[in-house]
């Protein structure tokens, strides 16, 4: 079923705790999806989400949308560790462009939810005909969605047909960032070591001292 987003809307004022200015019922429900989560998500394809990700050559990371935040924060923290991670946030047939370049020595980490788009489905296609790995971070289990995915990462996200709360792809996101720090270990230390130098070395040394003297 398609809702317009202004459906989707009145869904979920309908769903406000009683008083909806109080913050507390807000983290109250945000709190019982992350509950949920620790037990929709299997374990075993989260570790084997961590030695993808540490062993894959080039790291897509595709999200569109309000997904993008998600795309953009993996990328953001798994380059730190000097993964080659990529942020794609393309559709169309600008989508094509970016897949013309990967391998299958390289892998996918797609943020998708609710139903497949046209351009998921190309996505898909094309990682399907290349032997690409994917792994899908998604709240649906449908067919069309998961068929072509080799990991999959449920992430709960609320009730169906309402505006949806990200704080659980985040945490997932949190999670995997841990785990492919853990599993690198000093590689993942001497990165954000050489960071800190060269932001120590280059940046905050040639910053003019705004102390002044008595």
């Amino acid at each position: 079923e398609y809702l317009t987003p202004g459906e989707r809307m009145k869904r979920s004022i309908e769903e406000l705790p009683d008083d909806p200015l109080q913050y507390k019922g807000h983290v109250s429900r945000e709190i019982q999806l992350l509950q949920d989560s620790m037990q929709a998500l299997d374990n075993d394809s989260f570790i084997k989400a961590v030695d993808q990700i540490v062993n894959a050559n080039r790291i897509y990371i595709f999200g569109n949308g309000g997904n993008e935040c998600l795309a953009n924060h993996l990328t953001f923290r798994l380059s730190r560790f000097k993964l080659n991670a990529i942020q794609q946030s393309v559709s169309g047939k600008n989508l094509f462009e970016k897949l013309l370049q990967i391998k299958s020595t390289d892998m996918i980490v797609a943020f998708h939810f609710y139903k497949p788009t046209v351009d998921f489905r190309r996505l898909m296609e094309v990682c399907a005909e290349k032997k690409i790995p994917v792994l899908l971070v998604t709240d649906s289990l449908i067919p069309p969605m998961i068929r072509d995915a080799d990991i999959i990462l449920l992430a709960p996200r609320g009730s169906a047909g309402t505006f949806h709360s990200q704080v659980v792809p985040m945490a997932i996101n949190n999670a995997l960032i841990n785990g492919v720090a853990s599993k690198m270990g000093d590689r993942a230390v001497k990165a954000l070591q050489e960071l800190s130098e060269m932001r120590r070395k280059h940046y905050f040394n040639s910053i003019p001292s705004t102390e002044t003297k008595d």
